[in-house]
């Protein structure tokens, strides 16, 4: 009988021991401040500079570079609207592109990454897909990698077949350009157009350029959160002061990087700074 008492007493000395030795890493880990690493599985803090790179913010609003534009109509019918696409589908505009990576330029010059000479093509279709839906009174319009579309372009496709643009219904797309036509006597209306914009906080970007060959004011402009009317461009555009009018828009496509991206970066030098 004694000698299985022995063996407990040995056993019960043994687990303290264990307990009192656990205790002590314990406490040694509260002391020093490090997490207490853990053997055979289980995550570990990662060591400083392994750490691993945060996800990309879901949240954050993106707009779709292949999302088709949306474009209110009046007068689009079942019996129309089929001949509304072949017009709008006929609109060309000549573009330069590269042999070798097929990258779209607006204007003749050299492909930045293949550094080959342009190519152009004089009858380049500027829209890649419309469809019209006579229900709602809406059309749908994806551009063609590299193209520009003018509001009076479409307009004058639309009113062969005897429908209109609502342009009270109509909103500036993601990227645009506004054109714009300053009073003769204007003194740097450059900086005053820029002003006007600027001010209406209508959009996140503006950049004002002069087209001397035109003689006209050019803003390129970026949609903001809250994508702005047709009519709230006009107006920003009038009280630039007497004789500011806005004459045209256009729709732009995004660049080939957005394109590939799938949907337009912020900000983007690319899309928004075009010479079209």
């Amino acid at each position: 009988m004694k000698k299985p008492l022995r063996s407990f007493v040995s056993c019960a000395m043994a687990a303290a021991l264990a307990v009192s030795a656990a205790a002590g890493f314990s406490d040694l880990n509260s002391a020093s401040g490090s997490d207490p690493v853990i053997q055979g599985g289980g995550d570990s803090k990662p060591a400083p500079g392994q750490e691993k790179p945060k996800p990309a913010d879901a949240s954050a609003p993106k707009t779709s570079a292949t999302a088709p534009m949306n474009v209110p109509l009046t007068g689009a019918t079942a019996d129309n609207s089929s001949a509304v696409q072949t017009a709008i589908k006929s609109i060309t505009r000549p573009v330069w592109k590269c042999p070798d990576c097929s990258a779209v330029e607006s204007a003749k010059g050299t492909c930045a990454a293949c550094k080959k000479e342009l190519v152009e093509d004089k009858s380049a279709a500027v829209v890649r897909n419309v469809s019209v839906d006579a229900t709602k009174g809406v059309m749908q319009i994806a551009l063609a990698a590299g193209q520009t579309l003018r509001m009076s372009e479409l307009e004058r496709a639309l009113g062969s077949k005897s429908v209109t643009v609502n342009t009270g219904q109509l909103t500036v797309p993601s990227f645009a350009k506004l054109y714009i036509a300053a009073p003769a006597d204007a003194k740097d209306s450059q900086k005053t157009v820029q002003k006007a914009l600027t001010d209406a906080k209508l959009f996140s970007n503006v950049s004002v350029r002069v087209d001397e060959a035109k003689k006209e004011i050019v803003a390129v402009v970026e949609a903001g959160a809250t994508p702005a009317t047709y009519g709230d461009a006009k107006s920003a555009i009038e009280k630039a002061g007497a004789g500011f009018t806005m004459n045209d828009i256009a729709w732009t496509a995004p660049c080939p990087a957005c394109s590939k991206a799938g949907f337009a970066q912020a900000g983007c030098k690319g899309c928004w700074h075009g010479a079209n």
